[in-house]
């Protein structure tokens, strides 16, 4: 583990946070409003590329924050599902 790779993970970590965030508000609300779904699903994509990539380069710690960030999406999109109708 080096310099770079700790900071980005905390970058991972803060993403991570500030995701579960609105996955709260998002259950709070119980409605989805405002989101346009491309902006997810870059996000989405850009973090399923990471949990690929990071290993690659040998950033477990990058990789650790990665897994975070993933689970908080799939719990975001479960609810998007949910409420998409409301």
């Amino acid at each position: 583990m080096n310099l770079p790779d700790t900071v980005n993970a905390g970058l991972e970590v803060f993403g991570a946070c500030i995701n579960w965030m609105n996955v709260w508000q998002l259950g709070r609300d119980k409605s989805v409003r405002g989101v346009h779904s491309s902006v997810f699903i870059f996000f989405f994509v850009w973090t399923c590329w990471n949990g690929w990539y990071y290993p690659h380069l040998d950033q477990w710690a990058s990789f650790c924050g990665n897994m975070f960030i993933s689970v908080s999406q799939i719990a975001w999109l479960w609810l998007w599902f949910k409420y998409r109708n409301n």
